[in-house]
């Protein structure tokens, strides 16, 4: 069985991808301290017995501290006796002077985003470009999620053959636990018009859209709220409010149990992203049976079947966002249907058991070649 350093990412996503593929490896999950401490601790309580968690430290990225800190850690891969890295992020600048250290383990790189989305600093945006770039370029393998980024992918990287590239969907990471413990609880879309936005508030995400398109919702139907969950690090959209009794603001993170009962009073989700290469924000409605009206960017076209589990819409356009959320509202028994569409798609589609299945034939072919050029 072979033996897998997983440097998470997304954390999530790296639990749940890790507990899949339990079966076939062993994993060495290495989770940063800090950013492990930023999500809810009970996200690591149903480790599978094949996983390892090993938290390292790690500081902000001009603390000093780093250089020793990514020093230890490479020390600690080095000596892990790992057949194979698995990174899922573009980690720190400090690690470029330590990766010597660790050039003879294979690696497989995840590119969660072959483009950064708009919004962040310039100087970031160039940092882990940079870092992209460099690990890109030591990789075996590369993985992404769907047909979109893997296209982008192979835009932005010429010199990456593209059958060294893997492409699957990304699932929600309770989906099991859920499907479960809540077979048949809130398995239709609410009734009361709920329209949730889930999530971090950020530039990208196209809240402001949202908000245009209250007043467009409100020449149609009479009843309905908006509820928008998460941290918010853009409020441009509160000013293009019109009718703040419509709305019910959490700025603030959600613990994991409480997210059924957001999801459950929801009739719609919506994601009026004007850019994005993947979320796990429409694996989380699908678990729940809700359908979903999102834009046509990036990944998001990979993961919604138009008509079926929800409503695709142009980007930056209020008024297709607000007819798509009408036609669910108003038309009960369409919402249903791509409800349960949707939940049939995520056990089906956006199965992690598939995901890790062919991520384990993907380590297997980078040994398999370390393997003949030795």
């Amino acid at each position: 069985m072979l033996k897998i350093a997983m440097i998470a990412g997304p954390i999530a996503y790296t639990v749940a991808l890790s507990n899949a593929l339990s079966r076939y490896c062993r994993i060495d999950l290495y989770c940063g301290r800090r950013y492990a401490g930023q999500e809810d601790p009970s996200i690591f309580s149903g480790l599978a017995e094949n996983v390892t968690l090993i938290l390292y430290e790690e500081y902000r990225k001009r603390d000093p501290r780093n250089v020793l800190a990514q020093y230890k850690l490479c020390r600690m891969l080095r000596k892990g006796g790992y057949d194979l890295i698995h990174l899922q992020f573009e980690w720190e600048w400090a690690m470029l002077l330590f990766y010597p250290l660790i050039r003879k383990i294979p690696l497989v790189f995840t590119v969660h985003d072959p483009y950064q989305h708009p919004g962040y600093r310039h100087l970031l945006i160039l940092y882990m470009d940079l870092l992209q770039a460099f690990f890109i370029g030591k990789a075996k393998r590369l993985v992404v999620h769907g047909s979109v980024m893997r296209r982008q992918l192979l835009e932005r990287y010429p010199r990456v053959k593209p059958e060294k590239v893997l492409s699957h969907l990304i699932g929600d990471s309770s989906l099991r636990s859920r499907m479960e413990s809540n077979a048949t609880a809130g398995s239709e879309p609410s009734p009361d018009n709920i329209i949730l936005f889930f999530g971090n508030v950020r530039p990208n995400k196209g809240v402001p859209y949202l908000a245009k398109a209250e007043p467009l919702i409100a020449a149609k139907l009479d009843n309905f709220r908006i509820h928008i969950v998460g941290r918010c690090a853009d409020d441009s959209y509160k000013k293009l409010i019109v009718d703040r009794n419509r709305y019910v603001l959490s700025e603030e993170f959600l613990p994991h149990d409480q997210v059924a009962g957001i999801f459950f009073a929801a009739s719609v989700v919506v994601l009026p992203y004007i850019d994005a290469t993947q979320t796990a924000v429409i694996p989380l409605a699908y678990g729940y049976g809700r359908p979903v009206v999102a834009t046509a960017v990036g990944g998001l076209v990979d993961m919604v079947e138009d008509g079926i589990t929800g409503i695709l819409v142009e980007p930056r356009n209020e008024k297709a966002l607000a007819d798509a959320i009408c036609t669910i509202l108003t038309d009960k028994e369409l919402a249903g249907r791509m409800g349960r569409n949707a939940r049939e798609f995520a056990k089906t589609r956006l199965s992690w058991e598939s995901s890790a299945a062919a991520t384990a034939d993907l380590y297997e072919s980078v040994m398999a070649e370390e393997s003949g050029g030795r």
